[in-house]
């Protein structure tokens, strides 16, 4: 059971021919695919999709108007014009096979994206961000539609994450901006020309594809930037040592525009000093080539997302955003769904939900925890982490063991598959005595098994930071609704 080699799969099309007749999406129900369903949805396109199973997603899609299936079958093609995937499609899946017996085009979800962010809107030309890199790219994201969006602009976009003000992940616009997020767990990152590329971060991650290791991921990144056009910028983060890797084998030229939070430079184009993180709040003055533009307010915390917040502002002001409209806007941001997402309170816990499933991004969260515990004088950190992916966890395995130093209480449930085979001495129990911890422990048992446990280890004041890509998010919920919260 293979992947789909999309490179088989290209098509010389007039895009509009084929989505006006009927589009079908081969796993509506992941973030990214349901978003572009969404966004196709909106301006009354024919949608079908199917998927494994029904979700609140699913639901949505088909409250939208979308034929989704709750299964996976040849006769659910129907009479699609288009076929849609994404990587998680293997070439044994029915439907996909069903597709390429009758000839129909087959696009990945990467290539339909960047289709739709070069076409005009409303007879206008489009200005094109796109948010790249190992971690933040949601957040980010997020932010510059939240700038946007209340700068009255209307942007278009398609994005990883809920945005919790307009409760969606994609929304097709009337404004001359399309801001999306751009995957490169799959390498299909190299399918998109956006005008202003931002790249957050690099890091060795998703092993399961970059199996040629940090290499391969930086090869990837340059093949990325080379295909951009012509005028376009890059925001790189120069903070990142990965980033700088990147950098040795491109050269410095006028199409990138660097940012940082840790050096002050006047040659830098955007720094920050003076970072201040007060409980659920941050704040920091930020620099455009060593002038003073301002102080910025966030209503998230962390030094993570300060760094994040200047690639965002950076990247609106390089479209012709003032810096005003920009520090004003971004001051009501309350994060995405699932970044450091307050859920509400149990036995006078604060139950905080994060998709953190990296090394670092579970210490930028717990750093951002500690804040928040320290300023708002809270009790235990208590992270309830499920590892995601057991070629992530074993590749990572001693970076993970030392992403948890700030938690007071660290339990680990099982690992999350996502569709892998289990790996020998990789588990969560022999995390658990490998790991050095003052109070860690390993709960077995599915994410609705495990929560009655973990409701019983809850205690005043607390907070509880549950951690993962998988279904941990069910997690937090099921913890609220023991108490009928």
């Amino acid at each position: 059971m293979e992947n789909i080699n999309i490179s088989k799969n290209k098509f010389t099309l007039n895009i509009d021919e084929f989505i006006k007749k009927s589009v079908h999406f081969i796993g509506i129900g992941g973030i990214g695919m349901s978003a572009l369903a969404r966004y196709l949805l909106e301006q009354n396109y024919s949608v079908s999709g199917s998927d494994l199973k029904e979700s609140k997603i699913t639901d949505e899609l088909k409250n939208l108007g979308a034929n989704v299936y709750i299964s996976q079958q040849t006769e659910n093609i129907n009479n699609a014009a288009l076929i849609i995937v994404s990587s998680a499609i293997t070439d044994d899946n029915p439907e996909y096979i069903e597709a390429v017996k009758r000839g129909l085009p087959i696009l990945h979800r990467s290539q339909l994206l960047n289709i739709l962010m070069n076409k005009e809107i409303s007879g206008q030309n489009i200005n094109k961000i796109g948010v790249a890199g190992t971690h933040g790219k949601t957040t980010t994201s997020g932010m510059i539609v939240h700038i946007l969006h209340n700068a009255q602009s209307d942007p278009s976009f398609v994005v990883g994450g809920i945005m919790p003000e307009l409760d969606t992940n994609s929304k097709y616009g009337k404004g001359d901006f399309f801001v999306a997020e751009l995957d490169e767990s799959d390498g299909t990152i190299i399918n998109y020309s956006p005008n202003i590329s931002i790249i957050t971060n690099l890091e060795l991650d998703h092993v399961d594809h970059y199996r040629g290791g940090f290499d391969e991921v930086l090869e990837t990144f340059k093949r990325f930037i080379l295909n951009q056009p012509a005028k376009s910028k890059t925001i790189i983060n120069i903070d990142c040592p990965g980033s700088k890797k990147l950098l040795q084998g491109l050269g410095l030229n006028d199409k990138f525009v660097f940012y940082s939070t840790n050096a002050f430079s006047e040659a830098i184009n955007y720094t920050v000093k003076c970072i201040e993180v007060k409980g659920f709040n941050s704040s920091f003055d930020l620099y455009k080539l060593g002038h003073k533009l301002g102080r910025v307010t966030l209503s998230i915390p962390g030094v993570h997302n300060v760094s994040n917040a200047t690639a965002a502002i950076a990247a609106v002001m390089e479209s012709g955003v003032s810096f005003a409209k920009a520090a004003y806007t971004i001051a009501s941001f309350t994060g995405m769904g699932r970044r450091f997402q307050k859920l509400g309170e149990v036995k006078g816990a604060t139950i905080i939900d994060d998709y953190a499933h990296h090394p670092s991004e579970i210490l930028s969260t717990l750093e951002a925890t500690n804040s928040v515990k320290e300023n708002l004088n809270k009790g235990k950190i208590v992270a309830i982490f499920q590892p995601h992916r057991y070629s992530r966890f074993k590749n990572l395995w001693d970076e993970f063991k030392k992403s948890f130093k700030l938690a007071d209480k660290l339990i680990v449930c099982d690992v999350y598959a996502a569709g892998e085979a289990p790996i020998e001495n990789v588990s969560s129990a022999d995390f658990i005595k490998d790991i050095i911890h003052k109070d860690a422990t390993y709960v077995s048992g599915s994410v609705d098994a495990v929560s009655q446990t973990i409701y019983n280890e809850i205690e005043y004041d607390d907070i509880v930071l549950t951690l993962g890509a998988g279904d941990i998010t069910r997690l937090g919920k099921n913890l609220l609704k023991m108490t009928g919260d």
